[in-house]
């Protein structure tokens, strides 16, 4: 804390005086820039010509925000923001790199290879496939659909194993603009 003081003298000798604290304080300290990507999995692909859609998140911390999200995928194509949702058309291995930029122009960059199965038949499927739970048929299913954010479906009863197929077809149809059943 410093004391500053002012003091002014007129033509007549006369005196004023201020004094105004100051305080000052070093600049705080900001941590690295850090972070790490991760992913969905292999998911099934939106539309019937890809091979398999990812989504993939970026946490980030440090730096000084907001942060600048730039996405390439391996595969000619990239995007942007903190969640991404990417459909690759061929299997393969593939580097995602991801450049994160601080407000004050700090950079960090990621990178993280996957490889992406390209099943027999129609699509890819989540990678590896999961198993089957022994014990018989079961009436309840889990389902995770993905349009930007994964949300999951619970269904009882209704939509068993026999049903998936046509559960699927129908989201794809609904994420390319057609009619859902779920409409």
């Amino acid at each position: 804390m410093y004391n500053i003081i002012l003091l002014v003298t007129d033509s007549d000798e006369e005196e004023i005086q201020r004094t105004v604290p100051i305080i000052v304080s070093e600049p705080p300290e900001i941590d690295e820039l850090t972070g790490y990507i991760s992913h969905s999995g292999q998911l099934d692909p939106i539309n019937k010509d890809m091979v398999a859609s990812i989504e993939f998140y970026a946490t980030v911390s440090g730096g000084e925000g907001p942060y600048t999200y730039t996405w390439k995928f391996g595969d000619d194509n990239g995007g942007s923001g903190s969640t991404v949702l990417h459909e690759y058309a061929t299997g393969g291995e593939f580097l995602v790199e991801l450049i994160v930029e601080d407000s004050v122009g700090r950079t960090l960059q990621l990178g993280e290879i996957i490889t992406i199965i390209k099943e027999g038949g129609e699509g890819g499927g989540i990678a590896p496939p999961l198993e089957e739970v022994g014990g018989g048929d079961s009436n309840f299913d889990i389902y995770a659909t993905s349009t930007g954010a994964i949300g999951l479906l619970l269904m009882f009863g209704l939509f068993g194993r026999k049903r998936r197929d046509s559960f699927l077809d129908a989201e794809r149809r609904k994420a390319q603009g057609e009619g859902s059943m779920w409409d």
